[in-house]
């Protein structure tokens, strides 16, 4: 997979940034698998029906009747009147602003010698790929951390202050942020596996190496030793 800063430009009101797809990281601590393709078809048919759409939770005023909680206001979600088409219609064209703190190997953010924005990582890969299907353009922008602020605090900053319309990276599942946002199912495998070395020919001479200690004595030897032994 592979972008462009042409085919995903950033609107004029925006720093430009590019996205490149990742390269391979020789320090990675964990196994990362990429989806499948028919798991990305169904996880990009959730994102583009799953932005803008009313989240139900639960009633500060009653235990049993759910309410539902408003849509936030953000870049794409304004006069969202194109919500009445099918999901794999309704991004088409439209200008999505993702953002994400710095992850490896998810979401890596760096600049160019030319002092630009360039972001690449598992997660742009997974959203390049996403939005050519999808055929909608977007802009990644970092997080600005306030030290000290909690992370269900930044992610409602994130999605209800407008400040981006989707959240890259790890993020963990509570009831909380349930409640308050639609978080999409992992699509990564990051279980942590054990390696060993390949196995190997045992050399011809591993059996005489491992009667090594006999060599001092001929046989006739061995079997006074054992006699005496058993003798005694």
């Amino acid at each position: 997979s592979g972008a462009s800063s042409n085919a995903h430009q950033t609107p004029t009101s925006r720093p430009h940034a590019r996205v490149r797809p990742l390269k391979r990281h020789a320090t990675r601590q964990r196994h990362a698998t990429r989806p499948t393709p028919g798991y990305m078809v169904r996880l990009l048919l959730l994102v583009a029906s799953s932005l803008c759409s009313p989240v139900f939770a639960a009633n500060e005023s009653s235990d049993s009747e759910p309410h539902v909680a408003p849509v936030p206001a953000s870049t794409v979600c304004q006069n969202a009147t194109w919500l009445t088409e099918t999901p794999i219609r309704r991004l088409r064209g439209r200008q999505i602003v993702a953002c994400g703190p710095a992850y490896a190997p998810f979401l890596l953010h760096y600049h160019d010698a030319n002092g630009h924005a360039v972001w690449e990582g598992l997660d742009v890969d997974l959203l390049v790929n996403i939005a050519a299907i999808l055929e909608f353009n977007f802009t990644i922008l970092p997080i600005a951390y306030v030290p000290g602020e909690p992370w269900d605090d930044i992610l409602d900053r994130m999605i209800w202050e407008g400040e981006c319309d989707l959240v890259l990276t790890w993020w963990a599942h509570n009831a909380n942020r349930s409640n308050r946002m639609r978080l999409l199912n992992g699509h990564y495998d990051t279980s942590v596996y054990l390696k060993t070395r390949p196995p190997e020919i045992v050399s011809d001479g591993a059996y005489k190496k491992a009667f090594s200690f006999a060599e001092p004595f001929t046989a006739e030897g061995w079997l006074s030793i054992i006699v005496v032994l058993m003798v005694g």
